[in-house]
């Protein structure tokens, strides 16, 4: 009996002999087992033997058929797998990549359904929520915490203001953060006093020198304290060209009307350097005679600078109280005189506190800033931009509950030193506590002092988002005069055509918005309505009683309440940053055009002059210019020629790059398959790439300290004005007497009038190769 006969003998052993005939594993081991047992003959073969082999040759094959089992198991599971999977791709929606990172993120609310609920929270006719009543609450709420005090300058003055501030932002659910700051040089103001007196010492006149129903002194902030007796000189607008006689040792009297070009602290410092030893300023006001406009005594921004602080006593004053004094002296031949003082109180601390909160966004490319002015310079102010500030707040509360999560950070402040220099919002942007992040500020919305101070709707913005705020504004309902409801834009399209003012506080008055536009280089926004004839700012006339005449409804605050609330959405629920670079460029060529008409005489004069080499060496103007002439043969006409055709490409390659911005937009919100993957990551690049250049497009446009040392020499002292583009001619003293009365002082490629203003060839140079290097730059990442 041999080994394989032994094994085809046996039945259950054939059958598996048939189902694993090929398994070549077998063979080796049976064709090593018969020649090892070979010289056995079948009758000398031992049962042990046999049952020993047969029970191993069992027990192999036992494991190799468990292997195969486990093999075909997962065989079956994995093509079962890949089955399953191809079920779901066969039925796998299309996305796009927006719809991808909003689901990542768990944001279960689409751009349209935040705008419409936001829209819906805001109405007016809601009848689940009364916007108006709100409004009106804080509007008495806040009037009530100011009457208690003659003023509120600072926090000092009006602790209780700060405190109701920060509560409600703590009830709105937003976290506040307070940033204070010591300002000792804002002293607390005591009284003021003005009488006329005749050579004699008599007094003939005691001027009233406050509101009637309210205790607060007649002041400017920053003033100085002191007493003075002298002979007073009128002297019209108190401009330079006004000053027709000597007023060397005199009281200086000066008026300011809506028109007026120079603030009052500018008009001080024009009766300070002519030698006046006191200084008084009354507004023409016809409707209101009683009312005293107060003001920064400081020139702003310089407040900490002591030489742009008063030296002299100065004070504020009625209309009717100085026409007694003006009429005396026309009336009578007799030497009068005038007895001014003012007296302010070394108190400290003087702190002012910046009340911040904010909602935390996703992304963290930039952040979005809304800020108020809380400080007041009387009892009776209303502080309505709070009250719009609130609503904003509480409709964006409404929207969280919803689970709204912000694709940007949104921060709400509330700024103190508003109205004394821009104090707050000064300190703030130099405190590396604020920005701890570092995130750029993609735009700063400012709620102007006294929000509604009339009727026509005004906007200055970057030209950036000229876009955005004209779409805005066509869904924001806003009632006519006939009652029937229209919209924002319409309203404001027959008042004067949809005018954006591009340039922030183009007049005496400041707004915070002053400072991260021309400072902060960020693209800023300030709203209002105004042109009320009877308004007289930091006056106790403007009172709650005036604020509820201009609007009876309380109409104009809750459409700036939906307006700014709906346009700080769009802004950040969009993936990339709804700003347009065409209209940017156009104006800055637009004011070279004007520069060049407004001097033509200047730069005709220094056309043919030659430019001194030192001031060209590596600058991207002479290697442009550089293959037609020479470097010690370029002339100033080469130089603006080159700027303005620079000028010309950047307007057609940023109109280029916005049409590629849009398509980049339209992408991310287009649905692909799955299978186009790589499509989308290819659209998540180009807009981390398009997005990074608008963000950062302003930081591109300012001063850097190379620029600070090309342009002032080693060691290089920094400009307050650090925007290249942005900025105001500084006031001086030793300007022509018809300077400020016909040119505005704050214009786009401001450096380059100024520059040319006085004459100077050199500085002119610096500035076009500095502004031709950065704009060269932009022009480059742009293409």
């Amino acid at each position: 009996m041999s080994i394989s006969s032994d094994r085809t003998n046996s039945p259950g052993l054939e059958a598996e002999n048939e189902v694993y005939s090929v398994a070549s594993e077998t063979t080796p081991f049976l064709e090593h087992r018969q020649s090892r047992y070979s010289i056995i003959g079948d009758g000398d073969l031992e049962p042990e033997m046999i049952e020993d082999l047969q029970s191993k040759y069992d027990e192999y094959y036992r494991s190799q058929q468990q292997k195969l089992v486990k093999r075909r198991f997962w065989w079956f599971c994995c093509l079962g797998l890949v089955a399953i999977i191809t079920m779901h791709l066969s039925f796998l929606p299309r996305t796009s990549l927006s719809r991808d990172f909003r689901r990542w993120y768990g944001l279960h609310l689409t751009k349209s359904d935040i705008k419409r609920n936001f829209l819906l929270y805001s109405d007016t006719e809601n009848t689940s929520f009364s916007i108006k009543e709100t409004i009106d609450m804080w509007l008495g709420n806040l009037t009530k915490i100011s009457e208690a005090k003659s003023h509120s300058l600072t926090s000092t003055d009006n602790p209780e203001l700060e405190q109701y501030v920060s509560n409600v932002f703590k009830s709105l659910g937003y976290h506040p953060h307070t940033h204070s700051y010591d300002v000792p040089q804002l002293r607390c103001p005591q009284s003021s006093a003005l009488s006329l007196v005749a050579d004699d010492g008599a007094v003939i006149y005691d001027a009233r020198l406050s509101e009637r129903g309210y205790s607060t002194p007649a002041y400017l902030s920053f003033g100085s304290s002191g007493k003075v007796t002298a002979p007073f000189a009128y002297v019209e607008e108190g401009s330079l060209s006004s000053y027709t006689r000597d007023v060397n040792g005199c009281i200086v009297i000066a008026k300011s009307n809506s028109s007026s070009v120079l603030s009052a602290a500018e008009k001080l410092q024009i009766a300070q350097h002519k030698g006046a030893v006191g200084f008084i300023i009354y507004r023409e006001d016809l409707d209101n005679p009683a009312a005293i406009s107060r003001d920064s005594g400081s020139l702003i921004p310089f407040w900490n600078d002591p030489s742009c602080r008063p030296s002299i006593p100065a004070i504020p004053v009625s209309y009717a109280a100085i026409q007694p004094i003006l009429e005396a002296s026309k009336a009578t031949e007799e030497r009068l005189m005038l007895h001014l003082s003012s007296n302010f109180l070394d108190e400290k601390p003087r702190k002012i506190s910046n009340i911040v909160g904010h909602v935390k966004g996703i992304l963290n490319d930039g952040e979005i800033i809304i800020g108020a002015g809380r400080d007041s310079l009387t009892s009776a102010n209303v502080l309505s931009n709070h009250a719009v500030l609130f609503e904003i707040m509480e409709h964006f509360r409404r929207l969280l509950t919803l689970g709204w999560k912000p694709l940007r950070t949104i921060k709400f402040v509330s700024w103190d030193g508003s109205r004394s220099g821009l104090v707050g919002s000064q300190f703030f942007g130099d405190d590396p506590k604020a920005f701890e992040n570092k995130h750029p500020v993609l735009c700063y919305i400012n709620l102007d002092l006294d929000i509604v101070r009339g009727t026509n709707f005004r906007i200055e913005s970057t030209p950036v988002f000229d876009h955005l705020i004209k779409k805005t504004a066509k869904y924001i309902p806003f009632p006519d005069k006939k009652g029937s409801r229209s919209t924002l834009f319409h309203y404001w399209n027959k008042q004067d055509g949809n005018v954006i003012q591009n340039i922030v506080s183009d007049n005496p008055d400041r707004s915070d918005a002053f400072v991260f536009q021309n400072h902060l280089s960020a693209p800023v926004i300030n709203v209002r309505f105004d042109n009320d004839t009877g308004y007289c700012h930091n006056s106790n006339m403007f009172s709650l009683k005036h604020v509820r005449e201009i609007d009876e409804h309380l109409n104009l605050h809750t459409s700036l309440a939906r307006f700014v609330g709906l346009f700080t959405i769009s802004l950040s629920e969009r993936e990339i940053l709804h700003s347009k670079t065409e209209p940017y460029f156009e104006s800055i060529l637009t004011s070279f055009e004007g520069y060049r008409d407004r001097y033509s005489d200047q730069l005709s004069k220094w056309s043919n002059k030659l430019v001194p080499s030192e001031l060209l060496e590596k600058s991207t103007i002479y290697n442009n210019v550089k293959n037609d002439v020479d470097i010690n043969s370029v002339r100033f006409g080469d130089l603006i020629a080159e700027f303005q055709s620079l000028l010309e490409s950047a307007v057609e390659t940023s109109s280029h790059f916005d049409t590629y911005s849009k398509e980049v937009q339209d992408g991310l919100i287009e649905d692909y398959p799955w299978f186009k993957g790589l499509v989308k990551l290819k659209r998540y690049a180009q807009y981390k790439i398009v997005n990074h250049k608008l963000i950062h497009l302003e930081n591109e446009l300012s001063l850097k300290p190379r620029h600070f040392e090309y342009i002032f020499g080693s060691p290089a002292e920094e400009t307050w004005f650090h925007h290249l583009i942005y900025g105001e001619i500084p006031f001086s003293t030793g300007r022509s007497s018809t300077y400020y009365e016909t040119n505005s002082r704050q214009i786009l490629l401001w450096r380059l009038y100024d520059a040319a203003e006085r004459s100077n060839y050199t500085e002119t140079i610096k500035w076009i190769v500095v502004l031709h290097d950065a704009i060269f730059s932009i022009r480059y990442k742009l293409s």
